[in-house]
């Protein structure tokens, strides 16, 4: 799996180099990110919980075509414009029921919520953590001014028969 797919698929249709990375370690974590990366639950309700309210999905490309459905993303606060989470994702629709597809393509709610709505039954599989160095592009999205590090997961969304629905990158802001 390329280092930030399926983000860096994104930065390529831009024509822009996708962000810094290396892989790390889950000890070399810091504290709180730890917590909020490495688990295998699903990560809308990890960031709900951890900020004490529900969340809602800003999408900043999406391609929705017959062989692939994918999205680049801004998770942020219910009720605010804090973001939470950027990342990108390619859901497998083809593994899911027909409802949630159509309400994956409305692009308001994150794939977490609506599996959890509908009763679906997923687990994470954390691939691979990182350590980000922003671009111009992130640090504009989480308002940071720093190029100071972020940390970010690759993950696989699994479903009850242990096949991939979602490939996901997840970084959080600071």
């Amino acid at each position: 799996m390329e280092l930030l797919s399926p983000l860096h698929f994104f930065c390529a249709r831009r024509g822009r180099p996708p962000p810094g990375a290396v892989r790390v370690e889950p000890e070399e974590i810091p504290e709180p990110y730890r917590s909020l990366l490495v688990h295998t639950v699903d990560m809308t309700s990890t960031l709900g919980d951890f900020h004490g309210g529900g969340l809602h999905l800003e999408p900043l490309e999406v391609i929705d075509e017959p062989e692939q459905y994918a999205r680049e993303v801004v998770l942020r606060m219910n009720g605010s414009r804090k973001p939470v989470e950027y990342g990108a994702i390619r859901i497998h629709l083809s593994r899911l029921p027909a409802v949630i597809c159509r309400e994956i393509r409305d692009a308001r709610r994150p794939l977490g919520a609506l599996l959890e709505e509908h009763g679906e039954k997923m687990s994470s599989r954390p691939v691979n953590y990182l350590r980000v160095t922003p671009d111009r592009a992130v640090r504009a999205i989480f308002g940071e001014g720093s190029g100071d590090p972020l940390f970010a997961r690759q993950n696989r969304i699994m479903n009850r028969n242990g096949e991939c629905i979602a490939d996901v990158l997840e970084i959080l802001p600071r």
